[in-house]
This record gives structure tokens, C-alpha cells and sequence, in this order.
């Protein structure tokens, strides 16, 4: 009696590991199945996004990468976009990873892809962790591995200059069946909103223009990144901004034409040194989304009332952002009353409880335009 010899299949596991240029295609196709909109991407330009953002940036560290999921039959079927900034905290510094977008195929998701690549995320050699872009599914699993939500960074603002506009630009956004009666209808919005803004008094609808002599000037990467650590000294955690960084965020900001234009000044004081500056995002619905505002203690209201006052002669609706703890006070001098959260989640990560800490107190800068939420990636369908 013979034995046939026994045939030994050898079996994949399924793994996490770093995004190279080999897999741009694959993950790009990853992309286009999870994210399709009613119209495809275009190969190309989402496989240039890809190679960019996750392996072309300025802070690329290949110690903390973007990640793909790869399962037992070697294909990919999920991915992890991972950017790296340098910070400084309590002068010190270290390195913040910040996630998105975040995408995993049905069957990927099926045998838990999406809680593989959050944890080998979360578990990197990085200090600290966010994401600005999360729904509530996201913050379940960044709170079941050990992630927090940001609260005060989860929360947003709005001053309304056009109420009427504004109201009508909701409800079709909101409404799309209704979309042709608000089209027909503006026209009376704009009266409506002239006569309001020629009858209330006091600023209710019309910003401030501030008392101070401010000078406003098109952004200059270098002269922010020379005034940026004394702008920064008082946050306990904030970006470590520099020349390059700086030039290469408003490079790709700009590039992000679906959001709308983007708007940035910065701001000198009497005596000619920059005291701040502004960045935000008018969207073809005229709304002013803002990025970052960076002000000094002495002009927080005036640098505050500068972007309004900005945002008004461009003929916005209304201007909205993310709430953070050092505007609490401009935003109450300036009108906006209104708060509420914001349609995006905040969630941070670290290695250490005072770091997280310094961001639930009020004492990080963190802004969106240190996030992931303006990123372009939605432009590429």
C-alpha cells in the first residue's frame, strides 16, 4: 500500500502595512468603489491625489505611512490615508498623524479591515493622533481603541450677514426638490437682505470695522513662518511651522476649487509687524468657511473682525467655522451667537494624558487647516 504525498497549500494571512507606489492603482480602484459618486473618477487624477498626498508631501515620514489593507489572496481592499506634522509641546517636539480619508471595501470590511487599519494606526510610533473628518461610526472605533472625542473642537459657529440668502441656500441644499422655487426666489432674498441690513442698527447684520490701524497684505509663507513662534508661544501644543510647509499648504489649499476660492491675508499692526492672519474657503453657495485664523493676544478682536468685514465685501452669506477656545471671546463681540455642532467629529489619540489634555483645555492650536477636512479628495469624482 502506497501514501500519496500529502499537497501542503500555503496560506496568506491577512495584513496591514505601508502604502508604496506599487499599490497607488490599487488603492486608487478602492477609492472609486467606496467613494463613486453619480460620476467616475478619473484614473489618473485619483492616482495622482493619492501619490501627492500620502507619499509626496512635505512632512512625508515613512515611520508613521499611509496604510493599505491586504488580505489573504494578496489584493487590496482597504487603505488609510496617514499625514505627518511636526508639532511642538510645552517646547518640546513631536509628531502628530493626522487620518483620512479612510476607505474599506464590503468584503474587506466584512472580515474587520477597517478595525485593523485604525489600530495599526493608532498603535505607530507617533505622539499624538487626530482626525477631523469623522462621523459617529468613527468615533466608535477610535473610542473602543482608545481614541477620545474632542468636544470643544467638535463643536462649530456661524455669523449670518445675509440671513435671507442664507436661509434660502439651506433649504435647497436641504430640499433638492424645492431647488427651482429658492432659484426663482432670489431675487427676494437680496431685497430682503438690503433692507435688513439698512434698518438694523448696531452691527446686527453689517460687521464692525475695528478701531484699530491694521494693514492687510496677500500672504507670504515666509513672513508667517519668521512671525509663527512668536504668534504660537502661548499654546502649550501647536504646529511647528516652517517656510516650505507653509508654501506647500497653500499650494494644494488652492488647488481645491470644489470648496470654492480661497481667501487668505495676513494682518500688520501701527507699527508694521504681522499680528495674524486668516484663511477661508468661499464656497459657490457664497459661504465663508474658515480654515485658520492666527492672531496675537493684542488683536484677536480686530484680526477676528478683519476677516468678517473681508467676508462681507465679497458678498458672503454667512461666515462658519470650527469653534476653538481662544475665539470664544471675539466670537462673542462679533455677533455670533449661533453655535452648533459641527458636521464633522474631532478625535485625537495619544501617547501621553497631558498631550490629550492640552487639547480638551483649550491650550492646543489645532485648526482645520491642520486637519484633513480640507483636503481634496471629494474634487476627484
Amino acid at each position: 500500500m502506497s501514501l500519496e504525498p500529502a499537497r501542503v497549500r500555503i496560506l496568506r494571512r491577512q495584513s496591514i502595512r505601508p502604502l508604496t507606489s506599487n499599490d497607488i492603482a490599487a488603492v486608487a480602484a478602492v477609492l472609486e468603489r467606496v467613494f463613486r459618486s453619480d460620476r467616475s473618477a478619473a484614473p489618473d487624477r485619483l492616482a495622482d491625489y493619492v501619490r501627492r498626498m500620502c507619499l509626496d508631501p512635505p512632512g512625508y515620514d515613512p515611520e508613521i505611512p499611509s496604510l493599505v489593507y491586504e488580505d489573504a489572496q494578496g489584493r487590496i481592499g482597504g487603505f488609510l490615508r496617514v499625514s505627518v506634522q511636526r508639532m511642538i509641546f510645552d517646547g518640546r517636539p513631536i509628531r502628530m498623524a493626522c487620518s483620512g480619508p479612510f476607505a474599506t471595501l464590503p468584503e474587506a470590511r466584512a472580515k474587520g479591515a477597517g478595525v485593523f487599519l485604525l489600530r495599526h494606526f493608532l498603535g505607530g510610533p507617533q505622539d499624538l493622533s487626530i482626525t477631523d473628518g469623522a462621523n459617529d461610526q468613527g468615533r466608535y472605533l477610535w473610542e473602543q481603541l482608545g481614541g477620545q472625542t474632542a468636544h470643544l473642537h467638535s463643536l462649530g459657529w456661524i455669523r449670518l450677514l445675509r440671513p435671507a440668502a442664507f436661509a434660502s441656500q439651506y433649504i435647497g441644499r436641504k430640499h433638492p426638490a424645492l431647488r427651482p422655487v429658492v432659484s426663482m426666489s432670489r431675487p427676494l432674498s437680496v431685497l430682503l437682505d438690503g433692507a435688513a441690513r439698512s434698518l438694523l442698527k448696531n452691527g446686527m447684520l453689517r460687521p464692525a470695522r475695528s478701531t484699530e490701524k491694521l494693514v492687510e497684505e496677500d500672504l507670504a509663507p515666509e513672513a508667517m513662518a519668521a512671525a509663527w513662534p512668536r504668534l504660537s508661544a502661548r499654546w502649550r501644543l501647536h504646529p511647528d511651522y516652517g517656510k516650505s510647509y507653509l508654501a506647500w499648504l497653500l499650494d494644494e489649499m488652492s488647488s481645491v476649487t470644489s470648496r470654492g476660492q480661497l481667501i487668505g491675508r495676513q494682518v500688520r499692526d501701527s507699527n508694521g509687524k504681522l499680528s495674524g492672519w486668516y484663511l477661508y474657503y468661499l464656497s459657490p453657495s457664497r459661504i465663508a468657511e474658515v480654515m485658520q485664523i492666527v492672531a496675537d493676544e493684542s488683536n484677536e478682536n480686530e484680526i477676528f473682525a478683519s476677516l468678517l468685514l473681508d467676508a462681507d465685501r465679497r458678498g458672503a452669506t454667512a461666515v462658519q467655522g470650527r469653534l476653538e477656545a481662544w475665539l470664544i471671546d471675539p466670537l462673542y463681540r462679533n455677533r455670533c451667537r449661533s453655535y452648533h455642532r459641527a458636521p464633522t467629529l474631532a478625535l485625537v489619540h495619544a501617547r501621553r494624558s497631558e498631550v490629550t489634555a492640552a487639547v480638551h483645555a483649550g491650550q492646543a492650536f489645532l485648526t482645520r487647516a491642520d486637519g484633513e477636512w480640507w483636503t481634496g479628495f471629494r474634487e476627484q469624482f
